[in-house]
């Protein structure tokens, strides 16, 4: 059987669709940026957590602080108080012996004139000498001692000298020699000492024993007196004349005119 052979030469193959290189995967180069995103993320995160702890530490620093200052204070008010209040008990105490005394003088006069059996003259001078000497060994027996500072002290004598010779003179009152630099001053009895300013003690002390208060402030710096001025002999101000140029040219021509007339 004869093979019959189409025009056009052989068969012709199906056309295929353009075949593509598959790109290569760069799977290492996108994981590497991940992760170096990732590790700047969270570099970023610990910054942020390391200045919030900051923060916070700083606002614990300054609330304590504030809290140390304010409980500084507080103590210092405080512990002045009670120096204020221990005055005050000594002065009770001065109070209430003098009271004791003058009913012990009393029952005693009473006492006297029922033994004799009538009035007995006692020289009242006596008697109040007595009883001075008695309420000052009973307010001896216990002292408190008094501290001021240096500059202090030394204002006392220009400044408040009666207050100065009270505390010398009170038997239960002791003012100390030390040398205290600064503000504060102290009360001490037995082994209690409380601090206190100095100034404010001695005020409190010039009212609770109702005496005047002293006026310690530290006085004013001296002023230098003033020189007094060398009168200056004042010189007459320079007069200036501002000349426009016609007035120059016509004073020219006028002088002119004058030497012609003069020729």
């Amino acid at each position: 059987m004869a093979k019959v052979i189409k025009r056009g030469g052989g068969t012709q193959k199906p056309s295929s669709p353009l075949q593509r290189t598959p790109a290569k995967r760069t799977g290492k180069v996108i994981d590497r940026k991940v992760y170096q995103a990732q590790q700047d993320a969270q570099e970023i995160i610990s910054q942020g957590e390391e200045e919030n702890r900051k923060r916070e530490a700083a606002g614990v620093e300054s609330v304590q602080a504030a809290f140390d200052a304010s409980f500084a204070e507080a103590q210092t008010e405080a512990e002045a108080n009670l120096a204020f209040k221990l005055v005050q008990v000594f002065h009770q105490r001065r109070m209430l012996i003098a009271t004791a005394l003058e009913d012990v003088r009393t029952l005693g006069v009473e006492i006297i004139n029922k033994v004799v059996g009538g009035q007995l003259h006692l020289s009242h001078d006596k008697l109040d000498a007595q009883s001075q000497t008695e309420e000052r060994s009973l307010l001896a027996q216990r002292r408190l001692l008094l501290a001021l500072p240096f500059e202090l002290h030394q204002r006392m004598n220009a400044q408040a000298p009666a207050l100065l010779d009270f505390i010398h003179d009170a038997p239960e009152l002791e003012l100390t020699d030390d040398r205290i630099e600064g503000d504060m001053g102290w009360v001490q009895t037995d082994s209690l000492r409380l601090a206190a300013d100095g100034q404010t003690l001695l005020e409190q002390i010039a009212q609770i024993y109702g005496l005047p208060t002293p006026d310690l402030s530290e006085p004013a710096p001296a002023q230098p007196a003033a020189q007094p001025l060398e009168d200056l002999e004042e010189e007459p101000a320079e007069k200036t004349v501002a000349i426009s140029l016609e007035e120059l040219k016509s004073l020219a021509a006028a002088a002119q005119n004058r030497k012609k007339g003069e020729d």
